[in-house]
């Protein structure tokens, strides 16, 4: 492990952020794009997500984030509330934030008190977003799944 004290702070603030939520955060401190979703990602959603986000340039680390706790046996039911969303997005401190489903949607939109859109691109304190209202259904339909890449491709023009 490095020592924080050669590490900047924005390194120390997300390795501290990683460690607290490991339960709900699967991620590195150099991550700069976070994926966002209320439960597990499929492979086939993860494949696609980590396929979209090289195309864009995103060659660090994603961190995948989801609202309940990874080991469902130990922590059925541990979920992340509003303040933790936001303590561990600005922990990260990504530049852009990828959200796969309304539930997340509507947890952000109460996390950072504003109206998110769905199915849209936006920004997000400061930073680029994308948000996929059900993510696992538009890649079983090609327009739906041409229309979450146009989105996603949004994250790399501004």
């Amino acid at each position: 492990m490095k020592n924080p004290a050669n590490s900047n702070i924005y390194e120390v603030n997300a390795r501290n952020v990683l460690e607290a939520y490991a339960e709900f955060l699967d991620g590195t401190p150099d991550s700069l794009l976070v994926v966002v979703s209320e439960q597990t990602p499929s492979s086939e959603m993860q494949d696609a997500i980590n396929n979209s986000a090289r195309r864009l340039g995103f060659k660090q680390d994603i961190a995948w984030l989801q609202m309940y706790a990874k080991n469902e046996a130990v922590n059925n039911n541990l979920s992340l509330g509003a303040k933790d969303l936001m303590s561990i997005i600005e922990g990260i401190d990504p530049i852009a934030l990828i959200v796969l489903d309304s539930a997340s949607v509507g947890l952000l939109s109460e996390a950072y008190r504003c109206k998110i859109p769905e199915n849209a691109h936006c920004r997000v304190f400061g930073r680029n977003a994308v948000t996929l209202c059900n993510f696992a259904d538009m890649l079983k339909d090609d327009d739906l799944k041409q229309r979450a890449w146009a989105l996603l491709k949004k994250l790399a023009s501004n």
